[in-house]
């Protein structure tokens, strides 16, 4: 338990140096459960199990929630009966299925989110359960994704994937954790609050190590940093890694096909919308001061090569237009996979020396290869080559930055300290503890608030009575 700040406390802390000052600071120690995402495969999607995504076992008695907004998305579902064996319950014996619910659009909702609670029983004999006919569809995704998933509307089976965030096993791992902020944080003295925050970032780094053996992992690989973690790619030509297409098996799916053809089409608008900013004043930007030069070569250059853009765009359309004939998650035929690779080379040669703003082949390929891992885990597992999901399963470890100084923990969580982005104390008028935390997540096609975090809270006694219908739900955006 955290020791509070007192007179009390100064007096024996400037008195007894150092040592008191880091006993202090380890009162302030939060145990945690961090809980981290694993492939949904063979039927574990559909189980009464610890989950992020998909369709929660939801027994029929409880209603789907609501808001102003209509139905809320299920975000996950937490087993009490598997995670309350770590010792962050403290002897406490919780039971039965927690679900969660969230609103995208927090702006426009005064209660983000809602949480549920089902006995043990009820949750295990209750199949995963559709949610109503008037959920609006999930929208937050790259906009290259949402030109592909509008192209494939009318096609059932990526409708119906795509109308649930993608489903996930959630893990759980003990962590130890300290508050941004502790209570009276403002009144220590300044050497205290130094030493704390040092103490804190310290101890969150080596953290991140420990939870996963010591491997700093990484979320969003660029080409490059994949031929790094040690696992050469392929470069034709001697070309930069960053224009490979994967190797001889892609596409894998016809998911890939439109994937890559997708964002090729994205991109192309969008450097042609440039183009025409750029003429209609956008060289007077004064943000792009001492940057006219380069910019004018770059619309000129676009301009010389317009039809060989607009005859790209015009290609990938065909793709497109093709693929709709076809279950996303199938495989392409070998012939389509041969004139389809054909066309991807051709593009690489050309992309070199006519460049369309930050598309690279290897990026857009993984982007796909990440889309199939996300909905439809068993196809992924079967179709691509293990040493290649290996390596896009680096993307789904709970790490942001590949730099060990400055990895950061995707915090999907349960108990212990929140993690403060905006506030570091909500200022509740009764005692709340955290009772789960889920973080932006962008692997899992996850935003909260613009990239923050969405907090459920739960009065402290409610939590000894493991009473679930008066919790409360906090956005943190970034």
């Amino acid at each position: 338990m955290a020791e509070p700040w007192s007179d009390a406390v100064a007096m024996r802390i400037g008195s007894g140096g150092e040592d008191e000052q880091r006993r202090f600071l380890e009162s302030h120690r939060q145990e945690a459960l961090l809980l981290t995402r694993a492939l949904a495969t063979g039927g574990r999607a559909v189980r009464p199990v610890s989950r992020l995504g998909g369709r929660p076992n939801l027994p029929a008695r409880l209603e789907w929630p609501r808001d102003e907004d209509g139905p809320l998305r299920f975000l996950a579902q937490l087993d009490l009966d598997t995670l309350s064996g770590h010792s962050v319950f403290g002897g406490l014996r919780a039971s039965g299925m927690l679900f969660f619910f969230f609103n995208e659009l927090p702006f426009n909702a005064a209660q983000p989110g809602r949480v549920l609670h089902a006995r043990r029983e009820e949750a295990a004999a209750a199949p995963p359960r559709d949610a109503p006919a008037d959920l609006r569809p999930y929208r937050d995704s790259p906009g290259g994704i949402e030109e592909m998933s509008l192209h494939l509307a009318s096609n059932r089976r990526w409708a119906a994937a795509t109308r649930y965030l993608p489903c996930w096993l959630l893990e759980a791992r003990p962590i130890t954790d300290f508050p941004a902020e502790p209570s009276g944080f403002h009144a220590w003295p300044q050497a205290l609050r130094s030493l704390y925050t040092r103490e804190y970032e310290d101890r969150r780094r080596a953290r991140i190590a420990d939870q996963l053996g010591g491997f700093q992992p990484f979320v969003q690989p660029q080409a490059r940093q994949l031929v790094r973690a040690g696992e050469p790619m392929p470069a034709a030509g001697g070309r930069d890694e960053r224009d490979w297409p994967p190797g001889a098996g892609w596409p894998y799916a016809w998911l890939h096909v439109v994937t890559f053809a997708g964002m090729l089409r994205h991109y192309i608008k969008g450097e042609l919308e440039w183009v025409e900013w750029w003429r209609g004043g956008g060289s007077r930007d004064r943000r792009l001061r001492g940057l006219e030069r380069a910019h004018a070569q770059r619309a000129a250059y676009i301009d010389q090569n317009r039809a060989v853009i607009l005859g790209w765009a015009a290609e990938a359309f065909e793709w497109m237009s093709r693929s709709q004939d076809h279950d996303p998650f199938s495989a392409p035929d070998p012939a389509d996979v041969a004139v389809f690779r054909r066309w991807v080379a051709g593009l690489g040669e050309g992309y070199t020396a006519t460049p369309i703003g930050y598309f690279q082949l290897a990026e857009t390929a993984i982007l796909g290869m990440d889309l199939l891992l996300n909905y439809a885990p068993d196809v992924a597992t079967q179709v691509m080559p293990p040493a290649l999901l290996r390596m896009v399963l680096m993307r789904h470890l709970p790490a942001r930055q590949l730099s060990a100084a400055s990895s950061e923990l995707v915090r999907h969580q349960f108990l212990g300290t929140h993690k403060a982005i905006q506030r570091a104390d909500h200022g509740f008028a009764v005692p709340h503890r955290l009772l789960a935390q889920f973080d932006s997540d962008s692997s899992a096609w996850l935003s909260l608030g613009g990239g923050g975090n969405i907090q459920f809270w739960i009065p402290e006694e409610d939590w000894a009575q493991q009473r679930f219908d008066r919790c409360v739900a906090i956005t943190e955006t970034s």
